[in-house]
């Protein structure tokens, strides 16, 4: 198993990484995901394909390649252009150093906007027989707004999950942000508020 992942990096560079660049499915590794090129790209492929990018890194691709066959291999190829129509944050990996990359998309925007993007979190508990709402509004360090609902009647946690995130931004609305970055540990809220889901 060892030598056949520090065979990894050699293959994926000769073999593999040209298949993906022809099919532009290839972030430059050059670009992390929080660089301003990486966020453009990131919202208009959402804006095509109406649902956020999924990205995977060159040991996920590596390690799914090596036991596939070619016409599975090609078939792979073919899910990721037609189904995903988007980019795939591929990085090359330093298997000497043991320098392999943890992915995750943090969705906060770099742009030349001169107006403050505000962050919101969002969450619920369940206590006993009710449930209790929390949100919390930053500007970079500082906390402009936070609320606690107790005793909350909700039939379900993903209920509770949408009337924590109602109210948060329902305050923000009322204190005038204009841009809000919304965070909620519910994917079905996610999901809902950037037009992945319908209700």
């Amino acid at each position: 198993m060892v030598c056949k992942i520090l065979g990894f990096e050699k293959r994926y560079n000769e073999f593999v990484r040209p298949l993906l660049v022809s099919r532009c499915l290839i972030v430059p590794k050059d670009k992390d995901l929080s660089h301003h090129s990486t966020v453009f790209l990131h919202r208009q492929t959402f804006q095509i394909a109406n649902h956020n990018p999924r990205y995977f890194s060159a040991f996920d691709i590596m390690a799914h390649e090596s036991g596939m066959t070619d016409d599975e291999w090609n078939m792979f190829l073919d899910y990721l252009v037609k189904k995903s129509l988007c980019y795939w944050e591929l990085k090359i990996i330093n298997i000497k150093n043991s320098n392999i990359d943890v992915l995750s998309w943090y969705n906060w925007p770099q742009d030349d906007t001169e107006v403050d993007f505000c962050k919101g979190e969002c969450d619920s508990s369940y206590d006993a027989e009710s449930y209790s709402l929390a949100f919390i509004i930053w500007r970079g360090d500082e906390i402009i707004y936070s609320k606690i609902f107790k005793n909350v009647s909700c039939k379900s946690v993903t209920e509770a999950e949408f009337y924590a995130a109602f109210a948060l931004l329902s305050k923000a609305k009322g204190l005038g942000l204009q841009k809000l970055l919304l965070c909620s540990d519910c994917v079905i809220i996610c999901d809902v508020l950037s037009s992945e889901h319908c209700i």
